[in-house]
């Protein structure tokens, strides 16, 4: 149901009716998805330049599969041909079910919803706020430290990784089946500037858009989230061991898992790889959360969707009140009008100037 008045958008969305008011760019809701809407299946997916790798919980045999989705060879027809190979991977994965991917929506300088330019920008709005609701959180938990996450880069750059002779067969197949409605003349001056060294590291993002494609056209609501955040949230009062730690970080990411699956009563072997435990930690975050009605999602008409799992004391903890006292369940929940030009680095999600959400039970 959408209603304008004047500059208000009236939305009901997951059982909360969401007030917004459109001021321009930057516009961005959150909101906490219902509990009774929990999705038959989740599923993490870890993206990588040569795989796709899978943590699947099917809600109702109570357990989490580990499955590999591989794109060499993806060539003719290349969006269609990893759709397929998502179903043969993972059946459970039908229409209506959830899947969490790590990897961004879109570059950052193209509007999701037309495919048009934006305005010249450092980073993407989503990120910001996220910083934000980290600190607030890192306040009253110090482990948790501060949110770093890889920029976005903008469309040139991955089309100067597609012109490029080095670039991989099946990315340069899956990037050219999503840019090519962009114009030949950027492509061009794209091909005149090559990648080199550790930019070539977020290269595997065109992975990442593809594989929202392929969900989305197999009837899949996909949205976007942040393992290593999500490892931290999950066990805020210890420091997250760097991935370079090796065997002893994989250690720790399975006794965290293997914790959160105790707690949500699903049979969880421990995750082989690195790669798989990102995986099962987006999965079994969402479930642990939708549960609880912590499962929160940020909307951005431009940028997509992105999911934080949160613990139900973290979630009270977002929306509690400048001066600390808990808001009455019964109240209208207010959302702080996020302000994307303040310098400030925490977020309190009560009131603001700039735009105003307001959420409460319909």
């Amino acid at each position: 149901e959408t209603i304008r008045d004047g500059q208000r958008l009236r939305k009901q969305v997951h059982g909360f009716v969401i007030m917004q008011r459109e001021r321009g760019l930057g516009r961005l809701t959150i909101a906490a998805r219902r509990p009774d809407k929990s999705p038959r299946a989740i599923a993490g997916i870890d993206v990588g330049e040569d795989y796709l790798d899978l943590a699947i919980i099917d809600r109702r045999r109570a357990r989490i599969a580990y499955r590999r989705v591989a794109m060499a060879g993806i060539d003719r027809a290349p969006l269609e041909m990893l759709r397929e190979r998502i179903a043969a991977a993972a059946p459970e994965l039908d229409r209506g079910a959830l899947a969490i991917v790590d990897s961004p929506r879109w570059p950052r300088d193209r509007d999701l919803r037309r495919n048009r330019a934006r305005p010249a920008r450092r980073g993407r709005d989503l990120d910001s706020v996220l910083r934000r609701l980290v600190a607030t959180l890192a306040a009253a938990a110090p482990a948790l430290g501060r949110l770093s996450m890889f920029p976005t880069p903008p469309t040139v750059y991955f089309l100067r990784c597609i012109a490029d002779s080095r670039c991989k067969p099946h990315l340069q197949s899956l990037g050219c089946a999503l840019f090519a409605p962009l114009m030949r003349r950027e492509r061009r001056a794209a091909a005149r500037a090559s990648v080199r060294g550790g930019l070539l590291f977020t290269r595997f993002m065109i992975a990442g858009f593809a594989a929202y494609r392929a969900l989305e056209a197999a009837g899949i609501e996909a949205c976007e989230s942040f393992p290593d955040l999500q490892f931290r949230l999950a066990a805020p009062t210890v420091r997250l061991l760097p991935k370079s730690a090796g065997k002893a970080a994989l250690a720790m990411r399975q006794r965290i898992i293997a914790r959160l699956a105790r707690e949500a009563g699903v049979d969880a072997g421990p995750p082989a790889t690195l790669d798989f435990a990102d995986a099962a930690i987006l999965a079994l975050g969402a479930l642990r959360s939708s549960r609880s009605g912590a499962l929160i999602e940020l909307r951005s008409p431009e940028e997509g969707r992105f999911v934080l799992a949160l613990s139900r004391a973290q979630w009270r903890l977002l929306r509690a009140q400048p001066d600390g006292g808990a808001l009455d369940k019964r109240a209208a929940i207010r959302f702080q009008e996020v302000d994307l030009r303040s310098p400030n680095r925490s977020l309190n999600l009560a009131a603001g100037p700039v735009y105003n959400y307001i959420a409460r039970r319909c």
